[in-house]
């Protein structure tokens, strides 16, 4: 019903076209010093009334963030000016009442929220993404939007939208909250990739090396226009960066991306490697549920959580593909790479949830358990499914290859995906992507994916990889030591407990969170971490911890077992067969590193 409607909308959308936009915002960033926007827009009546309503959370990120709690001043006119009641009927929705055709709403935000891409204002810059200020009038959802800024003196603007004298101009709504907006004075470099019109901004004290820029974007492009082949379904392309202490993480869009980054980042060769990951997978993104979405998100419901079993595949897929796109492009050696797959890998298998949640399952309580509220058992009841289904991806990715003789692989259910679906128009379910995954394997893999994605089994990674003459050494010489099982910070006297393993020798003795340890065998916890404190305990002792609990001592014995498995790396076999090194080289489209085979 949702892709039907959708379409509907599509085409009255392709049908009707208007000289000017239906809805108009005019952003005022003058109280930019206070952290605070001010929007003025222009919404026609339907009926005698208009309901305007503010999204409660962001495409991107699978989470509420109810907005509308940071309105701090709203007010509605008539076209003459006149006052309107603008009557609250949610906690994120007006209804104002006229006898007129217009009415205007103003309203006031307090814009403090850079971590999470949504909205940051301040004396430097100014950072929009639509959804957390611009309010929708759902009539009018389809129809063209623009957006008007007055900006101080020397600020530019840098948007995925297109703009005409001084106006950013969106075809629908759903387009305008895909296209965040830095404002300010910010660097920019501008450069082509295979028809694409790129435009880098960095906001931030840096300097960035443009020649390195434009040479490592360039690379992640052309690697996945490669993947996906066919026409590139956009020209052009903008990549908003946020260099401050402390940043981290991105959002894709449309046909742009805010990845924020430390400043460390512009001149640590490491560092840069792990951003270039972070463009990596925005920019893959952008076929990738920019492109196609799974069908419960055509159209995106704004007004309440969007459910979905796919984000596995929108998340993890692209996980994926990040430190994948890397190495085909030569920006980091396979040898690296291996290093990335051991230790995601060695995440997955450790993680408790894992026998309690599926991939699918994960994916559908994203909005409670991935960017709900934190809870320090979400870790014991769920998997995380960008780097679970990263493997689960990369698995069946060379079990593709295997099945077809080479013919088919990962890549090609992506370009099956991003040929047949568009956003505006229909998204896909997870018997297309069955679909999908035949028809590249040659063969039937629902049993892959019935027992990996929808069911709790570990991928096969063992068995995958060495596909590609890729094996596991286990360290045999090490002796892991004890588990105890238990996270911890610092806290006044002792450390505090953030994180228990379930099943573990801290969770069975009975410790809780916000326990403060103080002692283990009488030994202080206040400048030992618990690792030093056990360095010299054995497999099966029981140690003496003491505890602080609501401002009461007491003692929990608690019994060490093994810490299981025993540290592990993936490295290349000595000796590989020609369908080893084959798939090896078509997987990672780099040769067989020589001296690895005698």
């Amino acid at each position: 019903m949702r892709q039907t409607v959708s379409l509907i909308l599509g085409l009255v959308l392709a049908a009707v076209a208007s000289a000017e936009p239906v809805i108009e915002y005019h952003v005022d960033l003058s109280q930019r010093a206070q952290q605070v926007v001010t929007i003025e827009v222009a919404v026609p009546v339907i009926d005698g009334a208009a309901e305007l309503v503010l999204p409660v959370w962001r495409p991107g990120r699978y989470g509420v963030l109810d907005f509308a709690a940071t309105v701090r001043e709203y007010a509605a006119f008539d076209a003459n000016g006149a006052s309107l009641v603008a009557e609250k009927i949610r906690k994120n929705a007006w209804r104002i009442e006229t006898a007129g055709s217009t009415v205007t709403f103003r309203y006031s935000i307090f814009a403090d929220s850079l971590g999470d891409r949504t909205r940051h204002v301040d004396d430097a810059h100014a950072f929009l993404s639509g959804s957390s200020v611009f309010v929708l009038s759902p009539p009018h959802r389809w129809d063209e939007h623009a957006v008007r800024i007055d900006r101080p003196e020397g600020w530019q603007v840098s948007t995925g939208l297109e703009n005409e004298g001084g106006t950013w101009f969106a075809q629908d709504y759903d387009t305008l909250i895909d296209s965040p907006f830095e404002i300010g004075t910010h660097q920019t470099h501008s450069f082509e990739v295979e028809g694409v019109l790129t435009e880098v901004a960095v906001w931030g004290d840096v300097e960035p090396d443009w020649d390195q820029v434009e040479t490592d974007f360039g690379t992640v492009a052309r690697v996945q226009h490669q993947i996906f082949g066919g026409d590139i379904h956009f020209d052009r392309y903008v990549y908003i960066i946020h260099a401050y202490p402390g940043g981290g993480g991105g959002t894709e869009h449309l046909n742009s991306t805010v990845c924020q980054t430390t400043p460390a980042t512009f001149r640590d060769e490491d560092r840069w490697k792990r951003f270039m990951s972070l463009i990596a997978h925005e920019y893959f993104h952008t076929w990738n549920v920019k492109r196609f979405r799974p069908a419960e998100l055509v159209p995106y419901e704004l007004d309440r959580e969007d459910y979905t079993r796919m984000l596995w595949l929108v998340e993890g897929s692209t996980s994926y593909y990040d430190d994948l796109t890397l190495v085909r492009g030569g920006i980091i050696d396979p040898d690296d790479y291996l290093e990335t797959i051991a230790s995601s890998v060695a995440s997955i298998e450790r993680r408790a949830g894992r026998t309690r949640s599926s991939l699918t399952e994960s994916s559908f309580d994203a909005w409670l358990k991935f960017w709900g509220p934190s809870s320090p058992d979400h870790s014991n009841t769920s998997v995380n499914f960008y780097s679970h289904g990263a493997m689960a991806s990369l698995a069946l990715d060379l079990l593709i290859r295997e099945a077809s003789a080479g013919d088919g692989s990962y890549d090609s259910v992506m370009r099956w995906l991003n040929e047949r679906f568009e956003w505006r128009t229909n998204g896909y379910t997870y018997e297309d992507v069955i679909t999908a995954t035949n028809e590249a394997a040659g063969t039937v893999m629902r049993w892959y994916l019935d027992a990996h994605v929808t069911g709790r089994e570990l991928p096969p990674m063992d068995r995958a990889l060495l596909l590609a003459g890729i094996e596991r050494v286990v360290d045999e010489d090490e002796d892991p030591g004890p588990l105890f099982g238990a996270s911890t910070t610092s806290a006044d006297g002792g450390r505090r407990v953030t994180r228990l393993l379930d099943g573990s020798p801290a969770f069975e003795a009975g410790l809780n969170i916000d326990d403060v340890i103080v002692a283990i065998d009488g030994a202080s916890a206040a400048s030992n971490d618990i690792d030093e404190l056990l360095e010299n305990a054995s497999i099966g002792d029981t140690v003496a911890v003491t505890i602080l609990r609501r401002e009461a001592l007491r003692e929990v014995e608690v019994t060490l077992f093994a810490e299981s498995p025993r540290s592990f790396s993936f490295e290349h076999v000595e000796n590989p067969t020609p369908a080893q090194r084959e798939t090896y080289e078509a997987w990672l489209w780099q040769a067989w590193p020589e001296g690895d085979e005698d």
